[in-house]
């Protein structure tokens, strides 16, 4: 389902560069795609507040004791 704030993104980016709503919109899934990828593997800086990666690794590294 597309949100109003990803067909707004969408619909300024296709006015701003000339581009299809289809093309503009695809732009902006992927880009959200990609956010939720870098935040997945991104590495904290501390064990309180880990990323997905770093907790799945914590909780093997655990079972495994």
């Amino acid at each position: 389902m597309i949100t109003r704030k990803q067909k707004t993104e969408a619909d300024n980016l296709a006015l701003e560069y000339n581009m299809t709503m289809a093309d503009a919109l695809q732009l902006v899934l992927q880009s959200e795609r990609n956010e939720i990828l870098k935040r997945a593997f991104m590495l904290s800086d501390s064990d309180r507040y880990p990323s997905a990666l770093e907790s799945i690794a914590m909780k093997l590294g655990q079972e495994e004791r």
